[in-house]
């Protein structure tokens, strides 16, 4: 599926694809691909929390990085990066109770680029963001 984005004038050709339970909107400036945004598929069947509710910072990361949620009941789940290309560069399973969370991320082995964060609860329950380094 290609879409185009007009722009004062130039066109910029943009590729949406289906990644796990989000589609993914690239933009392709020269040789280099962006990710310029991210939303919950329509064949997604899991609860999409809100977009403030899961950050990662500081944002461009460096050598490390917190993800900060807030957990509405004790929680089990699973914590995902995937580069710009999708393939998985970290995974890694929490359990934590309720309230606010802050979970350290060592970005030390991350190359520069643009990463999605995914976090899945057993109950089905997804947040994402995306983050620079």
């Amino acid at each position: 599926m290609l879409f185009s984005l007009v722009c004062l004038g130039p066109v910029f050709p943009l590729k949406a694809f289906q990644f796990r339970s989000f589609l993914v909107i690239l933009i392709r400036l020269g040789f280099t691909m962006y990710v310029v945004g991210t939303m919950p598929s329509p064949n997604a069947v899991s609860e999409i929390a809100t977009a403030n509710d899961f950050i990662v910072f500081p944002n461009p990361v460096t050598e490390s990085a917190t993800i900060q949620w807030n957990a509405g009941s004790t929680e089990e789940g699973n914590l995902e990066i995937f580069n710009a290309q999708g393939q998985l560069v970290y995974n890694e399973r929490y359990v934590v109770s309720a309230g606010a969370q802050n979970m350290q991320l060592n970005t030390s082995s991350l190359t520069s680029g643009i990463y999605l964060a995914c976090s899945t609860s057993k109950f089905g329950v997804t947040r994402q963001t995306s983050f620079v380094k």
